[in-house]
């Protein structure tokens, strides 16, 4: 006797179509979350004494490339999966597209995180900050040997070529306060402004008219204070940096 087949026993998704699916939406949301927090905040080296602006966003920043990279990966194998099993299963054009769709979603998610990455590996504007804490080295370096002066304003990138830093004609992304040309480190401030990001020059050196706020998504400059601390002000605070001794 034929019978017309209940609602329950009807074919849907297999589970790996499903879970193709739940993978590839899951990772491609970690991948994008990964990137709007680089966007906002850039990784700072642990152990370094750099102050970012969102240093929290960075911490959470890093569990999300984390949990991009495997997302991406669990979702390619298992919608791989579900797209070869899909093939045996009925409905089998729609567990087939259901495979096909997670691949998609799982591209998509990798080329997002693969830009990520690239963003943050490769953009020399997000490293400011290693760079900084670099120089701040090689003064302190440079002082040993003449006296615990730092350099005169006019060459000071030629001074700090000299066996310091390695450097093509003497040009810097980095600024050097006029204000405290051949002073002994040991006399500055600890709030006064040493370094600052600035546009690519030769030996740039002056004060608050050179700072160069644009190199980052959220609007300001890595500063070497007196102290030899680094840290990220925005540009509505440069009114507050201290450039005279």
């Amino acid at each position: 006797m034929n019978s017309e087949p209940s609602s329950g026993t009807k074919q849907r998704l297999t589970t790996e179509s499903k879970t193709a699916l739940v993978f590839g939406i899951i990772s491609l949301i970690l991948s994008i979350s990964a990137s709007l927090a680089l966007y906002i905040n850039w990784d700072i080296p642990p152990g370094m004494d750099i102050k970012g602006p969102h240093p929290l966003i960075a911490t959470i920043g890093e569990y999300l490339e984390m949990g991009g990279f495997y997302g991406c990966l669990a979702s390619l194998l298992v919608s791989f999966i579900a797209l070869i099993t899909g093939f045996f299963n009925k409905p089998r054009l729609l567990n087939v597209a259901a495979g096909f769709l997670g691949l998609i979603i799982a591209y998509f998610a990798g080329i997002t995180f693969m830009t990520t990455i690239a963003r943050g590996r490769h953009a020399s504007r997000e490293i400011s900050c290693f760079n900084l804490n670099a120089l701040g080295y090689t003064l302190k370096k440079y002082g040993e040997e003449y006296s615990g002066r730092l350099p005169h304003k006019t060459n000071w990138c030629d001074e700090m070529r000299k066996g310091w830093v390695k450097n093509d004609e003497g040009l810097s992304e980095f600024a050097f306060n006029a204000n405290l040309s051949d002073m002994k480190r040991t006399e500055l401030p600890k709030d006064v402004v040493l370094l600052f990001e600035t546009k690519l020059a030769r030996n740039p050196a002056g004060g608050a008219e050179l700072i160069n706020a644009e190199n980052h998504p959220l609007k300001g400059c890595f500063v070497l204070f007196g102290d030899m601390h680094v840290a990220f002000v925005r540009a509505e605070d440069f009114n507050n940096l201290r450039w005279k001794p």
